[in-house]
């Protein structure tokens, strides 16, 4: 067993300390806590450690809420209190930015949920026999559970009352647990707009903080002038379909046909057919595409968007709009523009409280 001080703070919610001048890796700890620590592995470069017992905590660190908290594997923040895990949050960010971008970028914009517990309206739980359950954290062992401390209540009040029967758990606008057609209200831009969707279509987990994601676009983008937008891995139209109502011409670039099929039935509903169009793209070639837009908006997977990047270079936008839910991948595509490109604004949205993951929005204007 070791004593160590917890130096610094890694992207995976892990703290760093150093034994003999090496790194250690310890989870549920905070910057500047000293703290007893078991090496259960040894890397070449870094070890990682359980945590034993806190010797002096950070004034940050609370008491979780949750029972199951560090047997499920959901959850890896809840030991901090929730202005603490923002600024968490913020530094992991500016500090993936400067190591893999090369640039600083101080002037980050937090936004944080209404509701730090209770806020997923996705879950997948795992059916142990006909109870709901999750995998114990980093292992395929089972953990029973009665409830959820980050899921929305309609969805706790549902696994109490139904058994499991191995499918994700999803509550819609309406208030409806998994609909054969999902509803998502977007009547805060403009009364009656909505969007029908595939249950098994992608959605963003929380109501809130996806509001002001749409919402901040849409005040950028009116801002800029954009006419004629592409919407890269626009899914069933979470952004296209705002923009299409505020008037711009909107192309949705999608490789799920599911999520497309969704998205045109809205467009169609919606008589927005005229400013929304769609084309499948295929992940694993080149956009060789001839449209020439104003702007351009992309969110795709933790991946990132590297092929998206030569197309931008090639076909200049005024302006991109960067959506990303993994720091690192954003880091590194953005870098890729900067020869034609500034970082004028980023935005830190706070989409999964209690853990380490956020979505970040970049906006890029070309020079």
């Amino acid at each position: 067993m070791y004593r160590v001080s917890i130096e610094n703070f890694a992207h995976n919610a892990k703290g760093i300390a150093k034994i003999n001048g090496k790194i250690v890796f310890v989870s549920y700890v905070l910057p500047n806590e000293i703290v007893d620590i078991d090496i259960v592995s040894q890397k070449k470069d870094y070890s990682i450690a359980n945590l034993v017992d806190i010797k002096k905590p950070s004034k940050e660190r609370i008491e979780p809420i949750c029972k199951y908290y560090g047997l499920c594997g959901g959850c890896d923040l809840q030991h901090a209190n929730y202005s603490y895990q923002l600024e968490l949050k913020k530094f992991i960010l500016k500090q993936t930015i400067k190591k893999i971008a090369k640039f600083d970028f101080n002037d980050i914009v937090v936004v944080a949920s209404k509701n730090p517990f209770y806020y997923r309206r996705r879950v997948k739980f795992k059916c142990i026999g006909k109870e709901y359950g999750f995998n114990k954290k980093k292992s395929n062992e089972d953990v029973l559970i009665d409830r959820c401390v980050i899921a929305d209540e309609a969805i706790n009040d549902y696994i109490l009352k139904n058994r499991c029967k191995n499918y994700e758990i999803l509550v819609d606008d309406k208030g409806l647990i998994n609909p054969k057609k999902g509803f998502l209200d977007l009547s805060f831009i403009k009364d009656g707009l909505y969007i029908n969707y595939s249950p098994k279509a992608f959605v963003q987990v929380n109501r809130y903080i996806n509001i002001k994601m749409i919402e901040t676009l849409i005040d950028m983008v009116k801002k800029e002038h954009c006419s004629f937008v592409l919407d890269f891995f626009g899914g069933i139209g979470n952004f296209s379909i705002p923009l299409a109502a505020i008037g711009c011409d909107v192309v949705n670039l999608e490789y799920n046909k599911s999520a497309l099929n969704s998205f045109k039935d809205s467009a169609r509903m919606l008589n927005l057919s005229s400013k929304l169009k769609s084309k499948r793209i295929n992940l694993f070639m080149p956009f060789n595409l001839k449209e020439k837009p104003d702007c351009v908006v992309l969110d795709p997977p933790r991946s990132g968007a590297k092929r998206v990047m030569s197309y931008i270079l090639n076909s200049k936008p005024k302006t991109v709009f960067y959506f990303s839910c993994e720091p690192s991948t954003l880091a590194r595509d953005i870098s890729s523009l900067l020869s034609l490109y500034d970082v004028e604004k980023m935005f830190l949205f706070d989409m999964f409280p209690q853990t380490h993951h956020f979505e970040t929005l970049v906006k890029l204007k070309i020079r």
